[in-house]
């Protein structure tokens, strides 16, 4: 796949794009739907499968201080569509031009002029255009005016629950992770290099991995979860272990987000590698222990409900 950067003024030298449009935050199995049906389309009349997609998110970028907390950055959600076998992925720069330009215009403009579009797929809630005037109905007027294939993917529940960027962001505030990752079609992830921390943890007997986290993003609700890690350069080894997202309020309760792993029968030095953890099961909320001898004990009670999942999964599987 081929990234491209590009503003509303860039020539764009193809001919024969259809394009998948949207915000793509999550890449959940709607997104993914979206994304199959341009393939699909595009393999069907020998034509370029290409995703259009915008930088930063309209609502951050409208929203301002007040922005919408978004589920993945861009270089997690680029690296998600490049699995997906898409040819071309465009991050349109979203601006006071574009926010601005009428819908009529959107359409001429951006996606007959510059895109040269074959064809557009979208989802059923795509709106765009000054004031969100252009929508599907619109889309599905001006492609027959214009000569391009329009497909709709319709909203759709997996097992009865929506699947919707705003319902996975909800899910993950409320601790469901199970939920959360049916609908993502994946395991819910975070990534980040190890950095160091106040070492609290092993002075309690458990070497934990540290991660900074960017507080622009949503995250699962503070508390304990059994996790995956999967360092970088050891690609095929992963590992089990404990994850802490939260405050820490036992020992620092500064308000500042963090996320510190224990990795399960793992000692080696990885400070400053990347690592991803993949967030499987929910144990329990955070919560004021009162002193490091409770922390300690229930820390241990942490790994043993970990392993316990870990052990009736493997029955199951």
């Amino acid at each position: 796949m081929i990234v491209h950067n590009c503003n509303i003024n860039s020539n764009i030298s193809f001919n024969d794009l259809i394009l998948a449009i949207g915000n793509f935050d999550g890449v959940h199995l709607g997104h993914q739907k979206i994304i199959n049906r341009c393939i699909d389309l595009a393999k069907k009349h020998n034509f370029t499968p290409a995703i259009l997609t915008f930088h930063p998110h309209p609502s951050q970028f409208i929203n301002g201080d007040g922005k919408k907390k978004l589920i993945y950055n861009n270089v997690q959600k680029i690296s998600l569509i490049r699995d997906l076998n898409i040819a071309h992925l465009f991050i349109l720069e979203f601006n006071n031009q574009v926010i601005n330009i009428p819908h009529d215009k959107f359409v001429e403009d951006i996606l007959i002029k510059m895109f040269k579009v074959k064809g557009v797929i979208s989802g059923y809630n795509f709106f765009f255009g000054k004031n969100r005037l252009g929508n599907t109905d619109f889309l599905k007027t001006t492609s027959k005016q214009y000569g391009f294939i329009y497909n709709v993917v319709d909203k759709f529940d997996k097992d009865f629950i929506e699947v919707s960027s705003s319902k996975i962001r909800n899910l993950l505030s409320s601790g469901m992770i199970e939920t959360a990752n049916k609908i993502l079609g994946r395991r819910y992830f975070i990534t980040g290099n190890v950095i160091y921390g106040k070492k609290l943890a092993r002075t309690l007997g458990f070497q934990t991995a540290n991660i900074k986290l960017d507080q622009n993003y949503v995250y699962p609700l503070n508390g304990v979860y059994l996790v995956k890690v999967i360092i970088d350069d050891m690609q095929h080894t992963s590992y089990f272990g404990v994850a802490n997202i939260g405050i820490k309020p036992t020992v620092l309760n500064d308000k500042t987000i963090t996320l510190e792993t224990h990795i399960f029968e793992f000692n080696d030095d990885i400070y400053g590698k990347n690592i991803t953890i993949e967030f499987i099961s929910f144990l329990r909320p955070e919560r004021n222990l009162k002193n490091l001898d409770k922390l300690k004990n229930q820390i241990k009670k942490d790994i043993s409900d970990a392993k316990y999942i870990i052990m009736q999964n493997a029955r199951t599987s």
